[in-house]
């Protein structure tokens, strides 16, 4: 060792770059200590693993330094750069862990890199300063610290620099050896623990997860899949037609309602609604993520099982309710209380053809307390709601989806309209369940509304859960990788305002079954289509579920009536569960299952998401092929140009409706491709311009253009036509830091303005876009 440690480099390497990292490591295990339900023999294996891992590093680079005698520089620099990645790493990983319990991955790494800005909001506020004091000594001290080592190392110990004679070959040998050894114990030791990816170092974790990742991917490639099918014909049985209204309580868990076992008093208006409908009571998420959440509610078919949301993008293989019964007169709209941009959701609602969408931006939220992150009280969507039933005609059925934001993470719950009961001792869980009592008091609200209009008897009212949320009960936290029933066992109810009866259903179903039965209640026949799901009324209680993480190739479960398997990969033990004797998932009795049962549920578990994904990328790759998907994404290259910035709108569409006084109303979606993030500050302005020079005001006349985070990305903007207007151009400007930003292919007098889209009055007084 002396031979090794007698100059300089090598004493910058081992105390300026490799014993940091190790402690930097330690740390990090230490404040996973304090979330981890781990036993201590496996936390101090994986504490023994990255301490390995650390030692197999530094001999590498002690082995490459002595063979590369002639450039330290550049070895210690390369070194500080690989350090530098490990640690960030590493630290990336413990905060991610602290805040989910889930181990970090390469896919949801990926994801968070590629979506860092629309993701920002949520990372900064579950980063403690622990955390981030570690990141900024990880990041800095590769790059102070080694040098600082070799100069005391050369000025205080009259270390030399290395020798340029050729180095002994048994040492340089025996210390690759022993490097390889090393790597080898922290790569494969890990594998033989209950636990793998929770043991290995972060930087193995990532490189393994990877692996898998391409793997799964691979595996979905060779899977057979369908298209798009269109719905050919739509026919509405002879009566009224009943009206359709869906609320979604976001994060809502069935066991935090009062009518699945929740705490007294937490959902009372759900209690009352009992009294009147269908409870479900094994009813289960298909995804546990909203958006995905959204297209198998609203389509019936499960959504991409990617974490990308590219069905907000690129659209979705199937007609979804509203597009359905809009073909037999319906008028539809989607409400929520959180702001539109977060996973591009205003795409997602355009996808799914509703007629109109309303969200945060669209609000006035003077008055309305925030509630997370993402948006405030729910009850800033009900005025609006009854202003959007005003304006449709009087007679026309219509489809109207709220979806709620209270109970999202990170539960405010704020005591201006309501003050807080204690329901849990631990203040985050209270602050939640005063949450979701929040979201059944607007529940509540939107049955008063129905009721005050007199519709209420005409009405299908379906209220249920997007997902729902951890609370460490299994050592996972929220909801995206949260398998066990706190996370997919969501409250579903459903009133028929023709035919109000109290009923319990008890065998499994999922989201995918809302649409089929809904569509069966409301006397709707189709020719066409793909749905997977079926009625609830008639479904077979042997049937097998599957529910799948958000985090691609982590884990899905496979579930009956009485029983749930669930499967990590290679992540850690496949687990199974009696959720009829058990149904908080304490005791695992994977032991006591057959093997070839165990493999069966896998493979189908597998197949089932290998024809899902092998769906949405037949789809996707066969456009030139599928009407629906050319209408859905075609440009309009004779309108728009590209600002400075590089957003080039692409298309806009004018969508008509008439008011109750005989004026026309537009809802106009237009299309655009974002280059780069734009800046805090940019401001987008849209209004309306006549022949003669009139301006004319469009909703939201301006929006922060930084929100626009997205690759593609859609805008809803809305109008009134004044009666004496037969035409006008759409134009948008963008302005930054008080300039306007020139239009590079404009098409308008004024180089600063881009026409979006031309609309005019027809002959017959009716619309068309020019």
């Amino acid at each position: 060792m002396k031979f090794w440690m007698s100059n300089k480099w090598s004493a910058a390497l081992t105390f300026g770059l490799f014993v940091p990292s190790g402690l930097v490591a330690i740390g990090l295990r230490g404040l996973e200590l304090t979330r981890s339900t781990a036993s201590v023999g496996l936390a101090l294996g994986g504490l023994s693993i990255d301490l390995v891992f650390v030692a197999g590093m530094w001999l590498a680079a002690l082995a490459v330094l002595r063979l590369v005698p002639r450039f330290p520089r550049v070895i210690v620099a390369i070194a500080a750069v690989g350090l530098t990645l490990m640690n960030l790493s590493e630290v990336v990983s413990a905060n991610f862990f602290l805040t989910t319990g889930s181990v970090l991955d390469f896919g949801i790494l990926l994801y968070g890199v590629v979506g860092l800005v629309d993701n920002w909001d949520v990372i900064s506020s579950e980063t403690p300063f622990a955390i981030q004091a570690l990141t900024g000594v990880g990041v800095v001290f590769p790059w102070v610290l080694p040098w600082f080592v070799a100069r005391i190392a050369e000025e205080k110990f009259a270390l030399e620099p290395l020798p340029q004679t050729a180095p002994r070959a048994r040492y340089v040998w025996g210390f690759g050896v022993a490097s390889l050894l090393l790597l080898a114990v922290a790569t494969y030791v890990p594998k033989m623990s209950s636990r793998p990816a929770f043991t290995r170092a972060s930087p193995q974790n990532l490189l393994a997860s990877g692996l898998q990742y391409a793997i799964t991917s691979l595996e979905d490639n060779l899977a057979s899949g369908v298209g798009y099918v269109p719905v050919t014909k739509v026919e509405l049985s002879p009566g009224d037609a009943p009206n359709i209204v869906i609320v979604l309580m976001e994060s809502t868990r069935a066991s935090a309602t009062s009518i699945l076992g929740g705490a007294e008093g937490t959902t009372p208006n759900l209690e009352s609604l009992a009294k009147r409908g269908t409870v479900f009571d094994s009813a289960y998420t298909v995804v546990p993520h909203t958006s995905k959440a959204l297209v198998a509610i609203l389509c019936g078919i499960e959504p991409n099982l990617d974490m990308t949301i590219h069905e907000s993008m690129r659209g979705i293989p199937t007609d979804c309710l509203p597009r359905i019964l809009g073909q037999v007169g319906y008028e539809s709209a989607f409400f929520q209380s959180a702001t539109y941009v977060f996973e591009n959701r205003i795409g997602l609602v355009s996808h799914m053809g509703f007629d109109s969408f309303f969200a945060l931006e669209n609000f006035d939220t003077a008055t309305f307390a925030r509630v997370n992150y993402f948006g405030v009280e729910d009850e800033v969507m009900l005025k609006p709601s009854e202003t959007w039933l005003d304006s449709i005609p009087a007679q026309s059925p219509f489809v109207l989806t709220y979806l709620t934001v209270a109970t999202h993470h990170n539960y405010l719950a704020p005591e201006t309209r309501r003050k807080r009961k204690k329901f849990a001792p631990n203040d985050e869980f209270n602050r939640y369940l005063n949450s979701v009592r929040a979201v059944d008091s607007f529940v509540g609200d939107v049955v008063a509304l129905l009721e005050k209009r007199g519709v209420m008897k005409n009405t299908i009212l379906v209220v249920l859960g997007d997902h729902g949320e951890a609370f460490a009960e299994h050592g996972l936290r929220q909801h995206d990788n949260v398998m066990y029933q706190e996370g997919v066992h969501i409250p579903l109810l459903i009133v028929d305002g023709r035919d109000e009866k109290p009923k319990r259903v008890s065998h499994p179903v999922n989201q995918v079954d809302i649409l089929p039965t809904v569509l069966e209640m409301a006397g709707v026949e189709l020719e066409g289509g793909l749905f997977e799901g079926a009625d609830m009324n008639a479904l077979d209680e042997d049937r097998e579920l599957f529910t799948q993480c958000w985090y691609r190739g982590s884990c899905f479960a496979s579930i009956t009536k009485d029983t749930k398997l669930i499967h990590y990969y290679d992540k850690r033990e496949n687990e199974f569960y009696d959720l009829v004797n058990d149904p908080l998932e304490t005791k695992n009795l994977i032991g006591t299952l057959e093997q070839s049962e165990v493999r069966g549920r896998i493979e189908r578990g597998k197949r089932w998401r290998r024809n899902v994904t092998r769906r949405y990328q037949t789809y996707y790759t066969d456009i030139e092929k599928n009407p629906r998907m050319i209408e859905q994404t075609k440009l309009a290259q004779s309108r728009g140009g590209t600002f400075q910035n590089g957003l080039k709108i692409l298309s806009s569409e004018f969508k008509p409706r008439v008011n109750p006084d005989g004026t026309l109303h537009l809802t106009i979606p237009i299309q655009a491709r974002v280059a780069r993030q734009m800046p805090q500050g940019t401001k987008i302005r849209v209004y309306g311009e006549t022949p003669d020079g009139r301006r004319l005001t469009i909703q939201p006349a301006e929006i922060d253009g930084s929100r626009w985070r997205q690759t593609l990305t859609q805008a809803h903007y809305q109008m009134d036509v004044p009666t004496d207007v037969d035409s006008f151009n759409m134009l948008m400007e963008i302005e930054y830091q008080g300039k306007r930003l020139i239009a590079q292919d404009g098409n308008h007098e004024d180089e600063t303005l881009v026409v979006v889209g031309s609309w005019k009055r027809d002959s017959a007084g009716k619309d068309s876009p020019n």
